[in-house]
């Protein structure tokens, strides 16, 4: 039973990759250019096999991401650029916007502050405070004023 379940795992990991094609460089370790059978791309640096270090993220159907990655996931200061010219610049933990950041529209309004899980927390705008706790990583109780 064990091997069968193993084989099956073997087979959708080979069979997802297959739809993956390393065009430059060295996507395993190293920097490369990878591209998906849907048109994205990546590329940058390479750890294992997964997007780690610096990098540029082409969206297929518009848009892109260019900043840092850790083991696959955004992490850190990035800047996206969306298919409808909106931009956000500043800190990221996968797709959200986590830390300082600016979030401009394309019609020219701009967000700028402290940022929780793709929320607006603390900025001229929308000024809060932490009363207790953590309230960036953890837990915590902000209170709006």
């Amino acid at each position: 039973m064990n091997f069968k379940i193993l084989t099956l795992l073997i087979f959708l990991f080979l069979s997802n990759f297959s739809k993956a094609q390393c065009v430059t460089g060295n996507c395993y370790n190293g920097k490369g250019k990878m591209v998906w059978s849907d048109g994205s791309s990546y590329e940058g640096d390479w750890l294992y096999g997964t997007m780690h270090g610096e990098g540029t993220y082409k969206y297929s159907k518009g848009g892109s991401y260019y900043g840092k990655w850790k083991l696959g996931v955004k992490h850190g200061y990035g800047e996206f650029y969306f298919k409808d010219g909106s931009k956000y610049r500043g800190d990221l933990f996968g797709d959200s916007y986590t830390g300082n950041g600016a979030l401009t529209y394309a019609y020219g309004e701009t967000k700028i502050g402290e940022w929780v899980n793709g929320n607006l927390y603390g900025s001229k705008q929308n000024p809060t405070v932490c009363r207790s706790g953590n309230c960036i990583n953890g837990n915590g109780v902000v209170v709006l004023q």
